[in-house]
């Protein structure tokens, strides 16, 4: 196992991937029901929801090098 190239792969997804999902996902305002009140009405909790499971996908589409 060439961990050299591992560790640069994972380095790489990390960067590209998943931070900028993860800071996609912190900018929907879904702190609480308490924080909205009217969080159904504003889908924000099902926004959150669907980012989260669509956003684990993109693993699964990773391309060995």
């Amino acid at each position: 196992m060439d961990t050299v190239r591992l560790s640069n792969n994972v380095s790489r997804l990390w960067d590209d991937e998943v931070v900028p999902r993860l800071a996609e996902y912190i900018r929907i305002p879904n702190t609480s029901p308490m924080f909205d009140p009217d969080w159904e009405v504003h889908g924000h909790m099902g926004a959150g929801a669907a980012r989260g499971v669509s956003g684990g996908l993109f693993i699964l589409n990773f391309k060995r090098e």
